[in-house]
């Protein structure tokens, strides 16, 4: 039993170890995708389309089809990648990490953008 404990750790650490380099090429990519979509996101968020949440996702302001909502999908789930490889790195969970991040996203929003409290209360910006 010991033995099979200490296999099964021993695996378990080799596969993280060599789990990193992926991750951090994950990441890398990710970040990528999302600068290359900012001006995508940008203009949804000025339409008033999308907001952001208090988790640091988007969010379907409006009903979206097919190449929009796609945006809104594809932003989060880089955004997803983001946070937990920020989470490993500092030992705090996704979610800590998501939720700091909407704070930075708030404190940066232009007017007009649809920004949610961490009450869960949605308000327009006014200012920058």
């Amino acid at each position: 039993m010991q033995q099979t404990i200490s296999r099964f750790l021993m695996t378990f650490i080799a596969g993280a170890i060599l789990a990193l380099p992926v991750m951090a090429d994950d990441t890398a990519q990710a970040a990528e995708r999302i600068k290359q979509r900012l001006a995508q996101v940008d203009q949804l968020k000025a339409a008033g389309s999308v907001g952001e949440d208090a988790k640091g996702f988007l969010v379907e302001r409006t009903p979206l089809s097919g190449r929009k909502a796609s945006i809104v999908s594809s932003e989060n789930a880089d955004r997803r990648v983001i946070y937990a490889a920020t989470a490993m790195k500092t030992g705090q969970s996704a979610e800590q990490v998501g939720a700091q991040r909407a704070l930075q996203i708030a404190e940066r929003a232009r007017p007009g953008v649809w920004l949610q409290k961490p009450s869960g209360e949605w308000q327009k910006r006014r200012r920058a």
